[in-house]
Order: C-alpha cells, then structure tokens, then sequence
C-alpha cells in the first residue's frame, strides 16, 4: 500500500475545556441526543477529550430509542424535544448492532 492509498487519520488539537463545553452545550441546543462520531466531527476534538467532558455532563443512553447517544444530564437540560425521532442529531445512531433489541419485548393489545 503506498503513501496516496493511505486513509490518513486527522489529529485534532484540544482547545480549552471551558469553550469545548460551551461548544457542546451548543450542539445540544440543536438536538437532545447526539452520537460521539457526530460530535467529534462538528467540534474537530480528540474522541478521548470528548469522552472524558461528556462523561461529566451527559449520560450514554444503552436502551431504548436514543440507544448509543449522549443526553445531557438533567441539571443541564433545558430544551423540551417533541419526540425522540426529532431530538437525535444526524448520524446520532452510531450503534451499528441490530442485537441490542434482541430479547426486548414490547405491550402490543391485541384484538379478538
């Protein structure tokens, strides 16, 4: 594989924290939940840096609609979203695994 063929990863410079949480904070002004691919790609930050603001102000959601998206905590939240379909940010579900579901039942009436 030559030089050109290479996917060259792009390194992102940390900015001050103070501003990349003004930054996030901004980001969830748009949307309620957003994925960490997505947010990484619209703040150019290091992944880790994310993970370690993200972890003091935001929570990972692991089930239901929002599954593998970041939600402010509610300390923070102030924005009222419709419904969960309009409060995921573009690219928010990064899960790329199906068999999170597997085993979830949901309350289904039936009919006679």
């Amino acid at each position: 594989m030559n030089q050109k063929t290479k996917k060259r990863k792009e390194k992102y410079v940390r900015l001050p924290r103070n501003e990349v949480m003004d930054m996030i904070f901004g980001l969830f002004k748009e949307y309620r939940a957003w994925g960490l691919r997505s947010i990484r790609d619209r703040l150019r930050q290091p992944e880790s840096y994310l993970k370690e603001i993200l972890l003091d102000i935001a929570d990972l959601q692991r089930s239901g609609d929002l599954v593998n998206t970041y939600v402010l905590k509610r300390e923070y939240s102030t924005a009222p979203y419709a419904s969960a379909a309009d409060a995921i940010a573009p690219g928010g579900d990064e899960s790329g695994d199906d068999d999170d579901d597997v085993g979830e039942m949901e309350d289904v009436k039936l009919e006679k």
